[in-house]
């Protein structure tokens, strides 16, 4: 694979993650309405079965947050010059405030919150991280192996 089919592939990656992106962050209801009953029942469940009380319906929200920003992070770092990884965090919390500010001012039925900035650009972070971690044990398999 050469390095344009390389980006050409990556970018549309990064293009689709933000079109989804997007569509669920301003679908005009809740994303989890239909699975939140679901998941209190399923939670409630395992809090008997000795899953501490602290795991709430609020921090699976909030994982999931965290969760669904990590390809951003990793795409973007490593789509851009090496030098610049940093900016991947950067675009994360731009693009979370932004869609944060789209639900405030568009969307009465969502709920923006400072919370949900904090948990995409973590999740941004550790993209980033996950990135420049891998390609740390790359490089060192790669001088070990000369």
């Amino acid at each position: 694979m050469t390095t344009r089919q390389r980006t050409v592939g990556l970018g549309t990656l990064l293009v689709v993650y933000l079109i989804a992106a997007l569509l669920i962050g301003f679908w005009s209801t809740p994303v989890d309405g239909l699975a939140r009953g679901w998941l209190l029942a399923h939670l409630d469940a395992l809090h008997l079965d000795g899953l501490p009380d602290a795991i709430t319906y609020g921090t699976v929200e909030s994982a999931a947050n965290v969760v669904f920003f990590v390809p951003l992070g990793m795409l973007l770092t490593v789509i851009l010059p090496k030098r610049l990884w940093f900016v991947a965090i950067v675009a994360g919390v731009g693009f979370s405030c932004a869609i944060e500010l789209g639900q405030y001012l568009f969307l009465p039925s969502r709920f923006a919150t400072w919370a949900d900035v904090a948990a995409n650009t973590a999740g941004a972070a550790v993209g980033v991280v996950l990135v420049l971690l891998t390609r740390g044990v790359l490089a060192l398999a790669r001088r070990r192996s000369r």
